[in-house]
């Protein structure tokens, strides 16, 4: 058993099966429960099994299949493991066919349920072929056993948003994508297009974007942002008004216990500032902005109970797609070669017709 940095934790040991033996079935070289597999989460894969036993993790480890495992059994799994699962999409349980394992199940099921709930939770029920204590191990010794079916055939939505099959979806042009952007944004087609495709890097492998609108006041410099996260997911946008350097770095960070450090994950996010942020904190963000690497290290000061400094480790993981909103006309070199610089229009026909539109939907709302 390893930790994130590859580290041995502890040996687990099991009983040769064709030896009589009255021992326990395994035995441990001590150590605390552990996640089994859990290199797997540096990849960030959108779909996860959770399973029972480490040897399940395993054979779906030899189908190219991401997975995890408790090493402590069933009835354990750690509420500091859920927050590590914030990215993944569409996570899968599957247990044992026993009472124990369903039990486990639905236990783990309701509390990834309250931590997660914008990620769709399923639960894999195993067929009846495999046996009243039948496993993942168990299903792939079936002579019809088929991977997909796991997540096909065998899935039940319990909880969050239902899975979207996107193979049916058909590609649309930039053009087509402008006419869906102009129900809420007039003109600016070019502006409107740069923002949804650099939100939609946010969900690439290394490609995110920047963006860094500088405009003067009521030009539309937020309006187009804001309007265009619309179109993503509540829980994968984050918006500031404002944030000082430490701030920022304390929003949403989970303690990383093995390593003494607090992580702030922000793979697949997406980050508008609505106003120039902090000078410092700027400064502080040019790593990030630059993609310099994955897990980037910082060590800000905080106040103890005895208002003391002390130290403290912060990671900031992944790389977000990034927004700027900024009346300011001058742009220090360092933030503008790190994001793509936009600028609103400010025609004649666009007010006209933003002023018609904003009057339309006023008379609605009146008469409703």
């Amino acid at each position: 058993m390893r930790d994130t940095s590859g580290n041995v934790l502890f040996m687990k040991l099991r009983q040769d099966p064709f030896l009589p033996s009255d021992g326990p079935k395994y035995m441990g070289t001590g150590g605390d429960a552990a996640l089994f597999n859990v290199d797997v989460l540096k990849d960030m894969p959108d779909q996860l099994v959770i399973c029972e036993g480490e040897f399940d993790c395993l054979v779906l480890r030899a189908f190219g299949i991401p997975a995890i495992s408790s090493t402590a059994g069933a009835r354990t799994f750690k509420d500091e493991w859920i927050e590590q699962l914030s990215f993944v999409r569409h996570l899968y349980i599957c247990y044992d066919n026993d009472e124990a394992g369903q039990q486990g199940a639905t236990e783990l099921i309701d509390k990834l349920g309250i931590s997660l709930p914008s990620t769709s939770i399923l639960q894999i029920n195993l067929p009846d072929e495999v046996g009243d204590h039948g496993d993942i191990t168990d299903y792939f010794k079936l002579p019809d056993a088929d991977p997909s079916d796991l997540f096909e055939k065998y899935a039940t939505l319990r909880s969050g948003p239902k899975p979207i099959d996107v193979s049916t979806f058909e590609e649309i042009t930039t053009k087509e994508l402008a006419a869906v952007l102009d129900l809420t944004i007039k003109h600016d087609n070019e502006n409107k297009l740069v923002t949804f495709l650099c939100m939609l890097s946010a969900f690439t492998e290394d490609s995110q974007l920047n963006v860094s609108f500088n405009a003067p006041s009521s030009t539309g410099k937020t309006y187009i942002p804001i309007q265009v996260a619309q179109y993503f997911p509540d829980a994968d946008v984050r918006k500031y008004g404002g944030a000082s350097p430490t701030a920022f770095f304390h929003d949403n960070v989970n303690y990383d216990k093995e390593n003494d450090c607090y992580v702030n994950d922000l793979g697949r996010k997406i980050l508008i500032f609505l106003e120039q942020p902090n000078p410092k904190l700027q400064e502080n963000l040019r790593p990030l902005l630059s993609h310099d690497q994955q897990e980037i290290k910082y060590k800000i000061t905080d106040k103890n109970q005895k208002g003391s400094n002390r130290a403290k480790n912060i990671v900031i993981r992944g790389f977000p797609a990034t927004i700027f909103c900024s009346a300011g006309m001058r742009l220090n070199e360092q933030e503008a070669t790190r994001a793509i610089l936009l600028s609103p229009e400010t025609s004649t026909e666009k007010y006209k017709k933003v002023f018609t539109w904003q009057h339309f939907v006023t008379l609605i709302k009146q008469s409703s």
